[in-house]
């Protein structure tokens, strides 16, 4: 009998060697973050061009089809769904004409199977009434992997409350405090 061991011993090293490696190739098979946010990099240069272009089926491409996606616009209501998503863009390229977009300062961190975004961006419009207007603002993304291609799952965009918020890390704002309520006028 201790010869019959003696013979398994390599056996059961080698089977628990196979064993262990496989752990540890699982292990490092996940998502590949520098993947990832190229990925994401690369979503965010499609939505450039198609903003740009005021191609809404090319942007709505970028957004995940499912009753879950969101899309916070400036200075609207909260978004679900593809069909509200693609109703708010057409709504702003039909009172507009955009003359160019870009995004700034742009950085992106990899978060489980999601890559969140963020940084400013600069539209550049003709308006159909008016004169050319610039709106700067700054935004958050998460861009994720859904029905085998990557899409915007939330989308976050707003006005910058200071010209430089793009080079601002944090500021915070005093709010004055009147010290007693103004008088009433006298009759």
């Amino acid at each position: 009998m201790i010869e019959t061991s003696r013979r398994m011993a390599p056996a059961r090293l080698f089977g628990t060697l196979v064993i262990a490696l496989a752990f540890l190739m699982a292990a490092g098979c996940g998502p590949d973050e520098k993947d990832m946010i190229k990925q994401a990099k690369k979503v965010d240069s499609k939505f450039q061009q198609a903003f740009s272009e005021e191609n809404v089926e090319a942007l709505m491409e970028l957004y995940w089809n499912d009753p879950a996606v969101v899309l916070v616009p400036i200075g609207g209501p909260i978004i679900t769904g593809p069909d509200g998503i693609r109703k708010n863009f057409q709504e702003f390229f039909d009172g507009t004409n955009v003359k160019s977009m870009s995004f700034r300062g742009q950085k992106y961190a990899a978060l489980g199977d999601a890559v969140i975004g963020w940084g400013t961006f600069k539209v550049v419009t003709d308006p159909s009434i008016g004169p050319a207007a610039t709106m700067e603002g700054r935004y958050s993304e998460i861009v994720a992997k859904r029905d085998g291609k990557w899409v915007y799952i939330h989308d976050n965009a707003s006005v910058a409350m200071t010209p430089d918020e793009g080079n601002a890390s944090v500021r915070s704002v005093e709010m004055p405090v009147p010290e007693s309520a103004p008088e009433k006028p006298k009759k």
